[in-house]
């Protein structure tokens, strides 16, 4: 048991590092996309002549140092081993008081609104779980899980024609789920699949996530597009902010493309981890 709790320790943190270079080229790839539109149409960013002391952008610099602290401090106990994802979930926590009190935030009112809404998501999210759980057993115990693998192996799709079609599947559950319903829905029938194709599951792991994150941003729920929605107010259409998110749709699949053939995109620095144990 001590042995399998380290392995799934070490493969979380390989799981969470794998992500970094993946997002810091999509970002890269996002704000591209962005300057490449605000050349081409300056209407889209129009130049802000206000002008702003040094002090002011001195301070607002400062302001976001808490938040960049908390989160090279949570992700970091990970990726350096000192704490598992849940004992790094509660030293997050223990962190967001101090800054709250720091900020002179921490009242008794922040405290309960803070309270209901994590047992608000917490309940949701523990709904989804129980129902996938007995989702997972059916298909174990029924044997579907089982002959679904056999079936799509006999079938002797060349890998990235499997990729294609899983790319395609998660594509039509996200205009209808979402991501965490997704995930815990369909990783219980794909893994002995991608397991038998010889997928590397770290890598996998990352091409998920990059594919719920479309999800979020394709129609009719994609629940970023609702909230965009309700950032642009009263006078903004649904169709605009669906079709500002498609450029975005495509950026992300394009990446899953060069992804699939450059893998250590996603392996590279999982691989640089030096495993202390």
């Amino acid at each position: 048991m001590i042995i399998y709790c380290s392995i799934v320790e070490v493969s979380v943190a390989k799981l969470f590092i794998a992500g970094v270079l993946p997002g810091l080229l999509l970002a890269a790839l996002f704000m591209g996309y962005i300057a490449l539109r605000g050349v081409l149409d300056p209407s889209l960013a129009p130049v802000d002549t206000t002008e702003v002391r040094m002090s002011d952008r001195l301070r607002a610099l400062f302001d976001i140092v808490p938040l960049f602290a908390l989160i090279l401090f949570v992700m970091g106990s990970i990726y350096l081993g000192w704490a598992t994802a849940t004992e790094a979930a509660a030293i997050g926590v223990v962190a967001s008081f101090v800054i709250a009190a720091l900020y002179r935030g921490l009242s008794w009112d922040n405290i309960k609104q803070a309270h209901l809404a994590a047992v608000k998501t917490t309940c949701m999210v523990l709904i989804i779980v129980v129902a996938a759980q007995v989702f997972s057993y059916a298909l174990v115990y029924s044997g579907i899980s089982r002959s679904l693998t056999t079936w799509v192996i006999s079938l002797e799709l060349p890998t990235f024609v499997l990729f294609l079609a899983i790319v395609v599947l998660y594509i039509l559950l996200g205009c209808l789920i979402d991501g965490s319903s997704m995930m815990l829905l369909t990783l219980p029938v794909l893994y002995p699949i991608i397991t038998a194709a010889g997928f590397d599951l770290i890598w996998f792991g990352v091409a998920v996530v990059v594919l719920i994150e479309i999800g979020m941003i394709t129609p009719p729920i994609g629940l970023n597009l609702f909230v965009l929605h309700g950032i642009g107010g009263r006078g903004t259409k649904f169709t605009d902010v669906a079709m500002g998110a498609l450029p975005y749709v495509i950026i992300m699949l394009g990446f899953l493309l060069v992804m699939w053939f450059v893998p250590g995109i996603a392996l590279w620095l999982p691989d640089q981890m030096a495993v202390t144990r």
